[in-house]
């Protein structure tokens, strides 16, 4: 390349090159002079040998070292095993002499798997601060750590609920394709925990808590509103509570499953990302409704252990005689 010359919004190298008859043949190129020091013309056959070898067509840099890429199609098992088993064959076969490695050649694995790697790392960091950011902004709600910790259980529950569809749901979809509300079956045999299907156990993360806040709320006003003056008190306080926030909780807890219904079904443009995203959600929040009954049953059982116990609390008034 000589220079480049820009045609308005253009550009367009300029190149400098023999003529195709003069460089058809090795002899043809033989013959080409090549200018020396002292100004002398010689042909650069003298100087190199040329011969037709089979090569790349083109060579490629990345980061200084040249490069070349292997490209396959995972198709039916997920990246990590795929990279698994190709590494362990190409292992076996540099160990039995079947291939050999020159000295400075290595081989990396690249593209989406190392992509994918790098996201699961900075995952590793960002689920344990999200589960720790709820359990501090559930306590600094209710101040009391036995509440926080019955509320905080919502999360497990739920967690074990997204994991139980993702391993349903290869099956299910076959189902719903039988019944024609799907276009096409599950492609594969198993569900793989992806970058996507971990956005959305993060997201689960957030939503699985509701329940338990809005129905430990309700409680906290309860039993602040009418003070316990004796045992039976505490039972009644906490079923009153928990019927008059099981509609509001059901309500909240379908709309969002009505809303990630669509996304579940659908296996149009960009279904493969939406579809792992959304599976942890849905299966985590019909396994959360369990907080229905969970929050305010161990509610009941911490407060009547206090009471039991003669511990003191601000929500009891007890009647000496």
């Amino acid at each position: 390349n000589l220079t480049t010359t820009y045609e308005g919004l253009d550009r367009y190298p300029v190149r400098i090159r023999y003529e195709r008859e003069l460089r058809d043949e090795v002899p043809d190129l033989e013959r080409i002079l090549v200018p020396t020091p002292s100004g002398a013309q010689i042909p650069i056959g003298m100087l190199a040998d040329i011969q037709r070898v089979t090569g790349p067509m083109s060579v490629r840099r990345e980061g200084a070292k040249y490069v070349s890429y292997v490209t396959m199609s995972n198709q039916g098992i997920d990246e990590t095993t795929l990279v698994r088993n190709g590494q362990r064959i190409i292992d076996e076969a540099i160990i039995n002499g079947e291939l050999e490695m020159p000295e400075g050649y290595h081989l990396r694995w690249a593209g989406s798997y190392e992509r994918n790697i790098r996201a699961k790392n900075r995952l590793a960091i960002l689920v344990p601060l999200v589960l720790l950011v709820n359990f501090l902004l559930i306590y600094l709600q209710f101040k009391r750590w036995p509440l926080t910790l019955v509320i905080f259980l919502a999360i497990p529950v739920a967690f074990s609920g997204g994991f139980i569809l993702l391993d349903w749901w290869p099956q299910i979809q076959d189902g719903l394709y039988t019944l024609g509300l799907m276009d096409r079956p599950f492609a594969g045999d198993n569900m793989y925990l992806t970058v996507a299907v971990w956005v959305g156990f993060v997201a689960l993360f957030g939503i699985a808590v509701d329940d338990g806040i809005v129905i430990g709320t309700y409680l906290d006003q309860t039993f602040r509103r009418k003070k316990v003056k004796r045992y039976e008190d505490i039972e009644e306080h906490v079923v009153h509570a928990g019927l008059r926030r099981i509609r509001p909780t059901l309500m909240t807890t379908f709309t969002t499953l009505a809303a990630l219904t669509p996304v579940l079904l659908t296996t149009g443009r960009g279904s493969d990302v939406m579809t792992p995203m959304a599976l942890p959600v849905f299966g985590g929040m019909l396994i959360a409704l369990i907080s229905i009954l969970v929050v305010p049953t161990c509610y009941c059982a911490i407060k009547q252990a206090k009471w039991k116990l003669g511990l003191p609390d601000a929500d009891f008034e007890r009647v000496t005689s």
